[in-house]
């Protein structure tokens, strides 16, 4: 019977460069002290890189061609839970079901924010996104009428209409038409 040890060498030279790696993958090899254990000592021998807290890859991989949203989805995949960009930018800032956490890593500090299930949803279409912000502006009493006007005449509008169960009954009658947008 092989030992833990040599279940996780043998799943570890299977990995493909810039394969992300996390002690619950190995957990069916053995006890949790069993894993950390040898994954410290693959890391004392070089054969792996740390690239964030509890998550590796091979020595040779190219840590340039690894993204932060590698990392944080390989982050959040280890303990159960679901995110999304926050944006189309550079920010290392992610919406997530799970609790709100940050963590260092090889591209900086990535910070994970929790958010209701339906405004998760919202977060999975570059519209939904655009509905979500203007939803945060009316909330706080700072919706911009060109930014309304936009998300009304979006080239995704059928898009939009398919993403209203995930959005309050009032920007839905909003944005449908039934309703105009309240005057502060």
């Amino acid at each position: 019977m092989s030992s833990t040890c040599e279940l996780i060498r043998e799943h570890v030279a299977s990995l493909l460069p810039q394969q992300i790696l996390s002690p619950r993958d190995l957990l069916s090899y053995g006890s949790r002290r069993a894993v950390d254990s040898c994954l410290h000592q693959l890391f004392k021998e070089k054969l792996l890189t740390r690239i964030a807290r509890g998550l590796y890859v091979l020595i040779e991989s190219n840590l340039d061609l690894i993204s932060a949203e590698q990392i944080a989805r390989a982050k959040a995949r280890a303990f159960g839970r679901t995110i999304e960009k926050q944006q189309e930018s550079d920010d290392c800032l992610y919406f997530t079901d799970g609790p709100s956490s940050s963590f260092q890593s090889i591209k900086g500090r990535i910070e994970m924010c929790r958010i209701a299930p339906r405004k998760l949803a919202l977060c999975r279409h570059k519209v939904g996104l655009a509905a979500l912000q203007v939803w945060r502006s009316i909330a706080g009493g700072k919706c911009q009428d060109d930014q309304l006007g936009a998300l009304l005449e979006s080239k995704e509008r059928a898009t939009l209409l398919g993403l209203s169960r995930f959005l309050p009954a009032w920007l839905s009658n909003i944005l449908s038409g039934r309703s105009c947008l309240p005057v502060s």
